[in-house]
């Protein structure tokens, strides 16, 4: 399972792609994904926590996370498509792994400020709220978090595409976690993510 031990800040530092210039502290970016599997039996609660309002379709769900330089280095297990994400991490070991000093990449649903470990910062892009629009530096902030965060939406992708994972069948309901998380180890013996880490990594096998 990825959700044991990840890279420490010194470890990602070695190998922080120039994209991350502005999150020279990030070790850790994350993200939510959902699977599609089938609807669970005639169980009208268990329909009620896998329907994902956000798909409109029965899902399960995990909370994934790569060092800056793309690789996975943690994946929750599947939960049922309702959870939220902070429910997720709450549930998760994630942040009990984090030092103080390190910060987290994320999109706006990891509202987890009050989960967080003392030292530990979150870099999440600002709420509109009232406001009507963005001031310019919270237009740039957006632009560099997206900038950065894209990599982890990428590697999400790959790792649903494994056929395997285009839609869970009941039967492998009880094993979809490790199947989700073999795919998900499985992605970073691909060719890196980003072209800057692929040059260095070619450049060090010549």
């Amino acid at each position: 399972m990825i959700d044991n031990k990840m890279p420490s800040l010194l470890k990602c530092k070695s190998s922080m792609p120039a994209s991350f210039g502005d999150f020279s502290c990030c070790r850790l970016v994350i993200d939510a994904t959902e699977v599609t599997q089938d609807v669970p039996g005639q169980d009208m609660n268990a329909q009620s926590h896998t329907y994902s309002s956000y798909k409109n379709r029965h899902t399960v769900k995990s909370v994934t996370g790569v060092a800056p330089n793309g690789a996975v280095v943690y994946v929750s297990k599947l939960y049922p498509g309702s959870t939220s994400d902070v429910a997720i991490v709450d549930h998760s070991n994630m942040l009990a792994q984090l030092s103080p000093g390190d910060m987290i990449l994320a999109d706006k649903g990891f509202t987890i400020h009050s989960l967080l470990p003392s030292g530990v910062h979150l870099n999440i892009p600002p709420f509109l709220k009232d406001k009507g629009q963005y001031t310019p530096a919270e237009v740039q902030m957006c632009r560099k978090i997206a900038r950065s965060r894209i990599h982890i939406e990428r590697v999400n992708e790959r790792i649903k595409n494994f056929e395997i994972l285009s839609h869970i069948p009941q039967q492998f309901r009880h094993i979809s976690t490790k199947i989700f998380q073999v795919c998900s180890m499985l992605v970073n013996f691909q060719d890196p993510m980003i072209a800057e880490i692929a040059e260095n990594f070619a450049q060090n096998q010549q």
